[in-house]
């Protein structure tokens, strides 16, 4: 889902804006706080963490649908305060200024203060439009926005009603008691009906709930990655797990694995570059390997001319889900490396690792899985070697900075950097390769079916 728009403005020459004499900024400061706490309390009902907390109790599908309904009724509620509560921040405003009197301003905000949307006072004249177009006509405010089928209270119906006559006779009032001028207090600035964008937020929500899941159990053993098909079997009897699944496929027959699989390629990178980079990405991450080795000589006590390392773009990456995450500085912001290729035969299913796993957490996690691979499933040799090239790539990626970052000695006395510089030589001797062929490793290309002729 989108990020909404945000905006910063300069308040800075709010302090040159002419203020009335006397004025009095307190009724309007406390008409502000309150909005700001309704704000806070409507920000926190909608804040995935409450998802947390709802299954933390283990609901049940259903239960959990209603607690999604249940939020949106509660924060509809707490918006229609807000816009009361705004409308009488503006017209206190405007009496200040002598656009209009008492009989415009609300002697209680106390109880009872609420204003549906589509009812504000210029909206009773010029009536309510969203703003929000689909399949090339701009949507009905029903089909637009979700109401609460409450009316403004009948207390408030006569104080509305000088405020519609007040704009009626102000010319300044009517220019600006508009829509222009006026908040929309819509759910998203996102061009989307509100019915939409509530069931995409309430899926990404979900969907990040099971994804922290499928993280914090990811981390309980980092000794060796693991295949999206054991996870599901791990996860699969938790009933907060099963009632996430089944809200967001909508079914009971639900696949984890495929749910899971989904969730988690979307927030994984694969672990070798030439996996993660096209053709000029990896020219690009040449140039930053290059300005890291003189990093280290510098760091080494050499005096060396260190070059500004060129920015990644999007076409420099093989896919736009690593370009989203990783960005033009190539930062890590992922939750999962992904090993292609790595499968198992009787499991196909994408293998992970944590990426919060350092560099000799994760050389170790490979080199765990390169001998499962060659002694379990018999990968290996000259001749049956290129299914365990990319595990061993990986790891050959890593010795710089294990010799960086983690060059402690083992167990056997010898350091970490040495210990993987020499793994991967031998490793490589015995897939008659070379250290620098695992270097120049590139994944085959997949080849695109044509159509047939006729």
């Amino acid at each position: 889902m989108a990020a909404d728009t945000a905006y910063e403005f300069a308040t800075t020459p709010l302090e040159e804006l002419p203020l009335p004499a006397g004025y009095d900024a307190s009724r309007v400061g406390e008409l502000a706080r309150r909005i700001d706490n309704l704000a806070s309390t409507r920000l926190e009902a909608l804040s995935p963490k409450r998802i947390s907390e709802w299954l933390e109790g283990r609901p049940t599908e259903l239960e959990l649908r209603r607690k999604l309904r249940s939020r949106w009724v509660t924060t509809d509620f707490l918006r229609e305060e807000m816009v009361a509560l705004q409308e009488e921040c503006d017209w206190e405003c405007y009496a200040l200024f002598g656009f209009a009197t008492d009989a415009e301003l609300a002697p209680d905000v106390a109880q009872d203060f609420y204003c549906p949307r589509g009812d504000r006072p210029f909206e009773r004249l010029m009536g309510h439009t969203a703003g929000v177009r689909k399949a090339g006509r701009t949507l009905t405010s029903h089909e637009a926005t979700v109401q609460t089928g409450r009316a403004l209270p009948s207390h408030l119906e006569a104080l509305w009603t000088n405020r519609v006559e007040a704009i009626q006779k102000s010319r300044w009032l009517r220019l600006i008691e508009t829509p222009v001028f006026k908040r929309a207090w819509r759910d998203t600035e996102q061009n989307v009906a509100e019915v939409d964008y509530r069931s995409t937020k309430d899926g990404d929500d979900l969907s990040g709930w099971l994804l922290d899941r499928l993280e914090a159990w990811s981390q309980s053993d980092l000794s060796r990655p693991f295949s999206i098909r054991e996870a599901a079997q791990a996860l699969q009897h938790e009933p907060a797990v099963q009632a996430v699944a089944e809200v967001l496929t909508g079914s009971s027959d639900y696949d984890l694995e495929r749910v899971l699989t989904d969730l988690a390629l979307t927030d994984a990178v694969p672990v070798i570059a030439a996996q993660r980079y096209s053709d000029s990405g990896m020219e690009k991450r040449a140039a930053w390997e290059h300005t890291w080795d003189l990093q280290r000589k510098e760091d080494a006590g050499e005096t060396v001319d260190i070059p500004v390392p060129p920015k990644y773009g999007q076409p420099d990456f093989r896919s736009t889900t690593y370009w989203q995450l990783r960005g033009k500085l190539d930062v890590p912001k992922e939750r999962f490396v992904h090993l292609p290729g790595a499968e198992r035969d009787d499991d196909p299913s994408p293998v992970l690792l944590w990426a919060g796993a350092d560099h000799l957490q994760r050389a170790l996690a490979m080199a765990a899985l390169y001998q499962d691979r060659e002694a379990v499933e018999g990968w290996g040799g000259v001749d049956n070697g290129d299914r365990l090239l990319p595990l061993l790539v990986g790891v050959a990626e890593l010795v710089p900075w294990i010799k960086q970052w983690h060059n402690e000695p083992g167990r056997g006395g010898q350091r970490m950097g040495e210990y993987f510089a020499k793994y991967v030589e031998d490793e490589a001797r015995k897939l008659g390769k070379s250290v620098d062929d695992l270097a120049k490793w590139r994944p085959v290309a997949k080849v695109r079916k044509g159509r047939g002729k006729a």
